[in-house]
């Protein structure tokens, strides 16, 4: 600053560096600015992808944690060919909800997403005796799978057979049991020591 007159003063520019390394500063500020926001952004973007991710995959885990179960298998004669088209009814002993469908061409029955308790099942098909069976227990998230053989009958007859308590499922992979909290301390830990 110059002082021209007691009451005036003259601003001088300051020197060209001291401008540029000013402006080259507000640039820098800017730039970071920028770059915060491109940052936040791609935040966002991978917040996105994310919940995407786990909205998806949420209903897969939970479909492993059914209330629900299902009674399956395969109607044949005593020789051990299908009886295709054979009418398979389920009754949920507790609620009397009653369900039907026919067997497959291949002699196959499917009843799925029941609710878990005790069902009988009645097989009947023409030409041959009625088949119910009762006691069968669903339980979540595995069929219960029951084969069906109907004896040949000129006359109309019923056979009525007891579920075995427990039924081998062979059209799941999915093994389900519980393991009480004993067990698992009483699991070795294979030399590892985790105090």
């Amino acid at each position: 600053m110059t002082l021209v007159h007691p009451h005036i003063l003259i601003h001088k520019q300051p020197p060209r560096a001291a401008r540029n390394s000013f402006f080259n500063f507000q640039e820098a500020c800017v730039k970071t600015t920028t770059s915060r926001q491109s940052l936040k952004q791609s935040g966002s973007a991978v917040f996105g992808l994310l919940f995407i991710l786990f909205a998806m995959l949420g209903p897969a885990t939970g479909a492993a944690q059914t209330f629900r179960g299902g009674i399956n298998g395969t109607v044949t004669d005593n020789s051990g060919a299908v009886i295709p088209n054979a009418t398979v009814t389920v009754l949920n002993v507790d609620t009397g909800q009653v369900k039907s469908a026919p067997t497959s061409s291949s002699g196959e029955f499917l009843f799925q997403d029941l609710p878990l308790g005790k069902y009988s099942v009645t097989v009947a098909a023409s030409g041959f005796s009625t088949v119910k069976t009762d006691n069968i227990m669903v339980s979540a998230g595995s069929p219960y799978t029951l084969e069906v053989k109907l004896p040949i009958s000129a006359s109309s007859q019923t056979v009525e057979v007891e579920a075995a308590g427990v039924a081998l499922d062979t059209t799941s992979v999915t093994q389900t049991t519980d393991i009480t909290s004993a067990i698992v301390n009483d699991t070795p830990m294979n030399g590892r020591d985790f105090t």
